[in-house]
């Protein structure tokens, strides 16, 4: 009987071993055969994630009227402030670098194409509290390069339609 058994035991393991290797000889597909990135179907996905973080801001302001507190912190408070600020200043270079990477691949005669906008400070972490000082210093140079970019396309569109005052914030 022990001898019946043991066979069986090592048939049993030979048959897995036998499968593990079969699994692991396969190669993994090629990066052909893998579909290509629809980047139609990206763009639906960071849009659901803006609509879906509205809806969770939306909610807990919401909650923090049913409590009569706030969850949201106050702007007036310094560290809260700051590190809010920061984000939107963050989210500013990121969309005028968006709009950077765009306008050069139109027009890389544009002056301001020459280099794209990668200040040292945009890497730091969101949790991070900037002074009010630097805040200053840093919305000073990003005013400068959204204007720089934003006006020569504006200037080339008001050329090019015969249209003045297209951007008239400047």
């Amino acid at each position: 009987m022990r001898d019946s058994l043991s066979k069986v035991l090592i048939v049993i393991l030979g048959l897995a071993l036998g499968a593990c290797a079969s699994k692991s000889a396969t190669p993994p597909p090629a990066e052909s055969a893998r579909p290509a990135i629809d980047q139609f179907e990206l763009s639906i996905r960071v849009g659901r994630m803006g609509v879906m973080l509205d809806q969770g801001n939306m909610a807990l302001e919401m909650l923090a009227g049913t409590n009569d507190m706030s969850f949201l912190p106050d702007p007036a408070d310094d560290i809260s402030g700051r590190r809010a600020f920061y984000a939107q200043l963050s989210r500013a270079v990121l969309d005028h670098n968006r709009l950077w990477v765009t306008a050069c691949a139109f027009d890389a005669s544009i002056p301001a194409c020459q280099n794209i906008y990668e200040p040292g400070w945009l890497g730091l972490p969101f949790s991070h509290a900037p002074t009010w000082r630097q805040l200053d210093a840093w919305t000073e140079e990003m005013q400068d390069q959204a204007g720089s970019l934003s006006g020569a396309l504006c200037a080339m569109a008001e050329r090019t339609t015969g249209r003045r005052q297209l951007c008239p914030i400047e």
